[in-house]
């Protein structure tokens, strides 16, 4: 397959995976990050077999590398940033904001046990609506998760955004 093939691919898989993410599939979309991620990465080593080519080939590592931190492969997103700099030079400031993202990442926060990206700011909603839509494997749930289950839950409701350890009215 073609560099562009396998980066089409890629990106259809993405927007699976985004379509399944937002209809509360986690299962679904975490299957399609994986499959975009893998196409992604294939994209890249086509394309060091072709003959790198810039600026399309640090594109091609930069998405890859996008998905692994959204997949929250956080090593293998660092992996892949060296192996896209000792293939090209010059092109080191490129990759300081996915390596700060990853940085940011690896700190401080909750695990979301539905999607299982890392979050620092919670809901609070009403336990009514919490036992609705959380369950003994996924009681922390990150902000959109939440608010992917409440739509499904076809329920208009409010909610107050509380951050940190400091709670305000």
């Amino acid at each position: 397959m073609s560099v562009a093939r396998f980066h089409n691919s890629a990106m259809d898989a993405m927007e699976l995976a985004q379509v399944n993410r937002v209809q509360g599939k986690m299962e679904l979309y975490k299957k399609w990050l994986q499959s975009a991620l893998r196409l992604e990465w294939k994209a890249v080593k086509a394309m060091e077999k072709a003959g790198i080519q810039e600026p399309t080939y640090s594109i091609l590592c930069r998405s890859a590398i996008s998905i692994a931190i959204e997949s929250d492969k956080l090593r293998l997103a660092k992996q892949m940033i060296i192996h896209a700099l000792l293939n090209i030079s010059g092109v080191t400031k490129e990759f300081s904001p996915l390596w700060n993202k990853i940085r940011e990442a690896e700190k401080v926060g909750c695990k979301c046990q539905e999607c299982r990206r890392t979050y620092k700011v919670d809901l609070d909603i009403p336990d009514r609506i919490r036992k609705k839509i959380t369950s003994d494997k996924a009681d922390l749930l990150c902000g959109p998760c939440i608010m992917i289950k409440i739509e499904n839950l076809n329920r208009h409701d409010h909610f107050r955004l509380i951050g940190g350890t400091k709670y305000e009215e």
